[in-house]
């Protein structure tokens, strides 16, 4: 497989034609084994993801993405509705006195929606130009593609993202800016002359505030429950080793060449490996534990239902290479060939599945969904990552190299007495003087491949930590805001209270004690909403479990603390309110 990118004025049947042009001329430079002719090369415009299981998790991703960044939207948009609100508000006179002086409801509703759209223009065309410098960032920092392949995403902005985030800039403004217009339209010239509609209206459940601090929590608790899955990833055994290992991904292009043709010359480059000053042990496999591995399955001889089993083809001393301890029975031998009784190897995960209460070496095990072929287990091995670090144990299926080999991409594994990245040259050089025409693709130390397999759940914990820590940011704003706005409005009645003997330390107290029952209502709300919320991600993201305990305890505790710090400027401006003041304001 050949992956690469259009220039912007190619077709596939363009391409095709340069690369078919190219074969006959390397079938004219070369002598080609007898076969018959070639079949020619196919070209396709890639879309997408193919692979079923790679969409379902991308499909997963986008999806968090997407409620993480809608959050975030709404809390901006309960932020702008607030301010407009309180604008609005302060504004009412105002109205008043134009409704007096002739003009109508509609025009002062038409204002006030394009004061909304003349922010939300210049609002968005700032997102799009901060959008397009953080793609760019994105791109660089986003991870590879689990697949062994260097294929990465292209984040560049088209017109169906631009015409969406048109859309919802202008619609998050129109439903911004239609409360406060109707809210207005509604004004009566008399009442928005005096200030007992302001105290009125001033001791309304403040909603608005109490969802953005139960959205912004839930935000705040997600990070952690991803941080807490990154800990816990790091933390786990995989079950193998793979410090001072080094992996190489091969193949031989020369065909048609029969099997034993191949497995003789990989026998050969796996001998040549060996004899290397510095290599302790090697072995090959036509798998890597954390790749996207094979699935069939697998089924007792007397009938019983069969599992899905990961299944990896490797010869003998590949899982002593790796370190993957038998539990009972023996590992492959070399006299485990095509001509001998077929024979697997199963973990305990598949040992326990099948045959829970008797042992399973001995056993015959049907291996295939169709036509299922009948092998004696030898061995059990303990359980080892399969597809990620710190995954509930899955079933897993080991089948010996020199009996199932068929062609494609093989997998060397070279435990070396130094570290891993001096031993890379070396290698490479010795693959290629004992096999005529391979193809190496792949050469690094295992242990840059074990932690490249988390990179993606860090990418993502960073990512939600960000949009968090933002949320976290507008909320805290948000409650500052409306406290302020609630203090200004209560001028007159702080002054009476003032009057009648209240000190400053019982009105800074009650300002504070307003705010923090705002914020204990959303806490609990959002503990609610992020239970829900992670018990969805954990079914379609193994490494992300329920958050822990100390999670909601930390969570709760930071906004309290965000609560009493945007409360406590407000607070004090409202107990330094003297009678006399709030009656001038009067």
């Amino acid at each position: 497989m050949i992956f690469g990118r259009f220039t912007q004025q190619a077709t596939p049947a363009q391409v095709a034609a340069e690369l078919n042009a190219i074969g006959r001329q390397l079938d004219a430079q070369q002598e080609r084994r007898a076969g018959g002719p070639t079949a020619p090369l196919f070209v396709e415009d890639v879309r997408g993801i193919q692979n079923p299981a790679t969409r379902r998790t991308a499909r997963a991703l986008a999806a968090l993405l997407t409620a993480v960044v809608g959050v975030v939207l709404l809390i901006a948009s309960v932020n702008v509705g607030n301010l407009l609100l309180a604008r609005g508000t302060t504004r009412r006179r105002e109205w008043a006195v134009r409704r007096a002086l002739g003009a109508t409801r509609v025009r002062i509703a038409r204002q006030l929606l394009a004061e909304s759209l003349a922010l939300a223009v210049a609002g968005g065309a700032c997102g799009v130009f901060v959008a397009w410098g953080v793609n760019q960032l994105l791109e660089r920092s986003l991870p590879r593609l689990a697949s062994g392949l260097d294929l990465r995403l292209n984040l560049a902005l088209d017109w169906r993202v631009l015409l969406f985030t048109i859309a919802a800039t202008f619609a998050t403004a129109l439903a911004c800016g239609l409360l406060p217009a109707w809210r207005s339209s509604r004004t009566r010239e008399l009442m928005a002359m005096r200030n007992d509609m302001l105290l009125a209206g001033s001791h309304r459940r403040p909603w608005g505030v109490i969802g953005q601090v139960a959205m912004s929590l839930a935000l705040l608790l997600l990070a952690g429950t991803f941080l807490q899955a990154v800990i816990r990833m790091q933390a786990s055994d995989p079950g193998f080793a793979f410090t001072d290992r080094v992996y190489v991904q091969g193949f031989l292009p020369l065909s048609p060449q029969p099997d034993d043709q191949a497995r003789d010359a990989w026998a050969r480059a796996l001998e040549r490996l060996g004899r290397l000053p510095g290599v302790r042990r090697a072995a090959l496999s036509t798998f890597l534990p954390l790749l996207p591995a094979r699935s069939d399955c697998a089924g007792t001889a007397d009938g019983g239902s069969s599992v899905p089993a990961a299944t990896g083809v490797v010869d003998a001393g590949f899982l002593d290479v790796l370190d993957v301890s038998l539990v009972s029975g023996r590992d492959f031998a070399r006299t485990d060939t095509v001509g001998a009784d077929p024979v697997a190897v199963v973990n305990q995960r598949l040992a326990g599945l099948l045959w829970p209460n008797r042992p399973a070496v001995g056993q015959t095990v049907l291996i295939g969904c169709r036509d299922a072929r009948r092998a004696t287990v030898v061995g059990v091995v303990r359980n080892a990552a399969v597809g990620a670090v710190g995954e509930a144990p899955r079933a897993q299926l080991f089948l010996p190299f020199s009996q199932h080999y068929s062609g494609g991409v093989v997998t060397f594994v070279v435990h070396t007495r130094s570290s891993a990245s001096s031993m890379l040259d070396p290698i490479r050089t010795a693959l290629r003087e004992s096999v005529q025409g391979i193809r190496i693709y792949t050469v690094h130390p295992l242990s840059d491949f074990v932690a490249q397999s988390s990179a993606p759940l860090r990418w993502q914990t960073s990512l939600v930590t960000a949009f968090g820590g933002l949320a976290l940011l507008l909320a805290a704003f948000g409650l500052y805001g409306v406290i302020s706005y609630r203090v200004a409005l209560r001028t007159p009645e702080i002054g009476v209270r003032a009057a009648l003997g209240a000190s400053g330390g019982d009105i800074f107290r009650d300002v504070v004690a307003h705010g923090l029952r705002m914020v204990l209502i959303g806490v609990a709300a959002g503990e609610v909403l992020v239970f829900v919320a992670t018990r969805a991600l954990a079914a379609v993201q193994s490494n992300v479990g329920l958050p822990a305990l100390r999670l909601y305890f930390i969570a709760g505790a930071i906004w309290i603390a965000i609560a009493f710090i945007a409360t406590y400027a407000p607070a004090a401006r409202a107990a330094r309110i003297s009678p006399l003041a709030a009656f001038r304001s009067e």
